[in-house]
């Protein structure tokens, strides 16, 4: 009965350790892309319009997560209607 309870102990341990780590991961990925994304408002950098773009459409795809809102689709949108190289 000690050895199953202690079993049962460390599965629950470890299930919870990589939960928690899990959730960690997914907050640090966020973090990352909204910092990627807060480097294209205002943008005054050398990247054509078509490369910003592009740009911005690799970070839409690669953080979905972090698009729920449209907000990087709407700034594609904008740099699509006033963007002039």
């Amino acid at each position: 009965m000690k050895k199953t309870t202690k079993f049962i102990a460390v599965i629950a341990l470890i299930t919870l350790m990589f939960t928690g780590c899990s959730e960690v991961k997914d907050s640090i990925d966020s973090i990352k892309c909204l910092d990627e994304l807060l480097k294209y408002y205002d943008y005054e950098g050398d990247l054509t319009c078509s490369e910003q773009i592009s740009e911005l459409q690799s970070l839409r795809n690669a953080c979905p997560d972090t698009d729920e809102d449209g907000s990087i689709q709407e700034l594609i949108d904008l740099t699509l209607a006033y963007c002039e190289d």
